[in-house]
């Protein structure tokens, strides 16, 4: 047998506790793929007319869209992780 602490039986184990947050999270989760689905679609629409133009006017669009979903999913994580007052 493994050196270790000695068992001290089921009846004297501790269960996990229950998260109160646990909804949120899951809340979270789902709004947030949704957001995300909504956001692709959007800036892929945008995108596909983007490209029949010139370079220099590409270039800023995809950097804003590859970093503004950032913000939301951001503060919808810090919402999510928040405990309940």
């Amino acid at each position: 047998m493994l050196p270790g602490p000695p068992d001290r039986g089921l009846a004297k184990r501790r269960r996990p506790a229950k998260s109160r947050f646990m909804p949120r999270i899951l809340l979270a989760c789902l709004a947030g793929f949704c957001f995300l689905a909504l956001y692709l679609v959007v800036v892929l629409r945008i995108a596909d007319w983007m490209l029949g133009l010139h370079w220099a006017l590409q270039v800023p669009f995809f950097v804003l869209a590859g970093l503004a979903w950032v913000f939301p999913i951001r503060a919808l994580m810090f919402w999510a992780a928040r405990r309940p007052r």
